[in-house]
């Protein structure tokens, strides 16, 4: 699972370095990291952090579950990490034109969906954000799961939009890039999944 995440983290900081916009959950952050003096692996902690707080909040009693409160773990393991890629790759991810933006963007998508595919079949924990959203499944078992996550991942880029529009007047860490990661991560954790599942489930067992 820490290896999932780190790559996670990998993935993150190469897609923020591209400049095309990140992933729906990391919009949040990657927007205020350029907005503020803070980097994005702090502000993808705090945000996490209120993630889970939400999910407290909603799950009640129910959040008591030891797995509820071992996401800050994997929120703050992510932050750090996500600023370790950033510092790996500032000198490499620079981009001087829109089509090397592109290639860095899809090996963003790349590296991300294989690091969430690890952290999946370790059937560890869940990240904060889909914490959340199962949450909302248990205070609405009406709606599918499916349905919440594109909600939750449209709020996302709805509210990181609007933050860039007024911090810094232009679209910053939210942009086009990031509606071909909130398709293309979902589709290649599939492809990852198909391809090494297997051997990795056999690695884990």
């Amino acid at each position: 699972m820490v290896i999932g995440v780190f790559i996670m983290g990998l993935g993150i900081a190469i897609s923020k370095l591209a400049l095309l916009g990140t992933t729906p959950i990391s919009t949040i952050p990657a927007v205020l990291s350029f907005a503020t003096d803070l980097t994005i692996g702090t502000w993808t902690i705090i945000f996490n952090v209120l993630i889970i707080a939400i999910e407290i909040a909603i799950l009640g009693r129910r959040s008591t579950d030891y797995t509820t409160f071992l996401q800050m773990v994997i929120a703050i393991i992510l932050g750090v990490f996500t600023d370790i890629g950033v510092e790996i790759f500032k000198e490499i991810v620079t981009p001087n034109d829109y089509i090397m933006q592109w290639v860095w963007c899809i090996i963003a998508c790349i590296v991300l969906s294989f690091g969430v595919n690890m952290e999946i079949r370790s059937r560890v924990l869940v990240a904060p954000g889909d914490g959340l959203v199962m949450a909302l499944v248990l205070k609405r078992p009406d709606i599918p799961f499916s349905r919440l996550k594109i909600f939750f991942d449209s709020t996302n880029v709805i509210i990181a939009a609007i933050l860039s529009l007024i911090l810094m007047g232009g679209f910053h860490g939210v942009r086009e890039g990031t509606i071909f990661a909130a398709v293309a991560v979902g589709f290649m954790v599939g492809q990852w999944a198909r391809m090494i599942g297997p051997a990795f489930d056999r690695i884990m067992s």
